[in-house]
């Protein structure tokens, strides 16, 4: 509790309570990474680069390096856990259909091939397979990674300083 001088040369009594989103316990930390996810991250982000210390009243961005490293990298985790699961979901599917029903399955198979379009047998062209070659290369894995990892920087960056 306090008294607060507002901007209007006014004084407010004030009271620092701690946010909805708050990572004082575990289960509320697990809450609050939950939500993130779902939800969005950006109230929450801005809420955490403020922590000071525990109980103790929050400075604005005063933890905002450590808050940011954090959540990018908990969101490119979670990101990939969730399409790793999907993909796993979606093949053991697949799988479970061709065994079940796997002269059903074969037909489909059989009416794909008769419908895939035949390559084309004219003149090999010299861009496109260097283009091939250099996309798929481990080099521009890594560039385009690098390129992804910027823009989510530059992006959290864009954020800071606005209201949440």
């Amino acid at each position: 509790c306090g008294v607060f001088l507002g901007s209007d040369k006014v004084l407010s009594p004030q009271v620092w309570s701690n946010p909805a989103s708050n990572f004082d316990n575990f289960s509320s930390s697990l809450l609050s990474l939950s939500k993130a996810f779902k939800i969005g991250w950006i109230e929450i982000w801005f809420t955490a680069s403020d922590i000071t210390g525990f109980s103790i009243q929050p400075k604005e961005s005063e933890n905002i390096v450590v808050a940011s490293i954090f959540f990018m990298s908990y969101m490119v985790c979670v990101s990939f856990f969730s399409v790793t699961v999907f993909t796993k979901f979606i093949c053991d599917g697949t799988l479970s259909a061709a065994d079940e029903n796997n002269s059903e399955f074969s037909q489909i198979q059989k009416n794909i091939n008769a419908t895939w379009p035949v390559k084309f047998a004219g003149q090999p062209n010299r861009l496109k397979q260097g283009m091939r070659v250099f996309l798929q290369s481990t080099a521009f894995s890594f560039f385009s990674s690098a390129c992804m990892m910027l823009n989510l920087v530059g992006m959290s960056l864009a954020h800071r300083g606005q209201d949440p």
